[in-house]
């Protein structure tokens, strides 16, 4: 009996101390605020470069959001701080929220309208097989994120690519610097790559084609937001570099044109007509008179 009541006991004890498992302190913005935070937040950074205004119009947008919320600079940096420490929950938050921004994006009739209900076949595809959202902060290794994606049957010769994403910028401070690679392997085991640069929030496309049609044996590349120890500053100033809406559409392309061994309709007879006066005299002479 009293074996049984000690396995009772700690069973027990074992309940009550995963369901005791620590959440966010309560001193920071719960996850379900800060999703909401956020939403508003990158809406806000949207509407300001819409507008053509300068740094201070998208700042002066951005803390009106965080007004809306009843939360000032101070708490929503030190709060995205922890959260850039606990980098699971970060992307979890992300997650969600590239969800609700490309419900957006498809209600004011944006690419993810066009795009996101693209299965991973057909002549235009999605074949993006990796997160569609991340969140890179400047501390290694959570400064980059890779892919990788292997042509399948669905791959052909000639097709062409597009890595589609948005990004936005939550920095305390330090400049903007970050990376963004595709390459493209081909059947010869030639690369064609391509590489942009991001220093502003914006949506980004980077586009490879397989011109001379060899075939593609995969795509691969990264996302890289360089590190503190490039510009200086301590591991606890806020760097975040949130990327979401991310695709890769593959479009197909059209078959090359045949080359036809048959003379163009009325290409040498027109000649002949034009060029040989004697004949132009005798076909004009059949003509009717009046």
């Amino acid at each position: 009996m009293k074996r049984i009541i000690g396995v009772f006991m700690f069973a027990l004890l074992l309940l009550t101390a995963q369901g005791c498992k620590p959440g966010v302190p309560s001193q920071y913005i719960q996850p379900g605020e800060m999703e909401d935070i956020l939403y508003d937040y990158h809406l806000a950074g949207a509407m300001a470069r819409n507008s053509m205004g300068d740094g201070k119009d998208e700042y002066a947008y951005r803390l009106a959001a965080l007004k809306k919320h009843g939360v000032d600079q101070a708490k929503f940096d030190s709060s995205m701080v922890y959260y850039m420490q606990n980098t699971n929950m970060l992307h979890d938050i992300y997650q969600r929220l590239s969800k609700r921004l490309e419900s957006e994006e498809m209600a004011l009739g944006g690419a993810a309208a066009n795009y996101d209900r693209l299965s991973s076949k057909g002549d235009t595809a999605n074949v993006w097989n990796g997160d569609r959202s991340v969140v890179l902060t400047s501390q290694i290794p959570y400064n980059m994120y890779s892919f990788a994606i292997k042509a399948d049957t669905s791959f052909h010769k000639g097709d062409r690519y597009l890595l589609e994403f948005d990004v936005q910028f939550i920095f305390q401070e330090g400049v903007r610097d970050a990376v963004a690679v595709m390459a493209m392997t081909l059947a010869n085991d030639s690369v064609v790559a391509q590489t942009i640069h991001i220093s502003s929030p914006s949506h980004f496309t980077l586009q490879l084609n397989d011109d001379e049609r060899q075939g593609i044996k995969r795509i691969n590349g990264y996302f890289l937001l360089n590190n503190e120890k490039a510009f200086g500053g301590m591991q606890t100033t806020l760097r975040l570099l949130p990327i979401y809406n991310i695709r890769l559409i593959k479009m197909r392309a059209n078959a090359p044109e045949q080359p036809s061994n048959q003379p163009e309709p009325n290409k040498i007879d027109s000649a002949v007509t034009i060029d040989d006066p004697k004949q132009w005299m005798n076909e004009s002479s059949t003509l009717p008179t009046r």
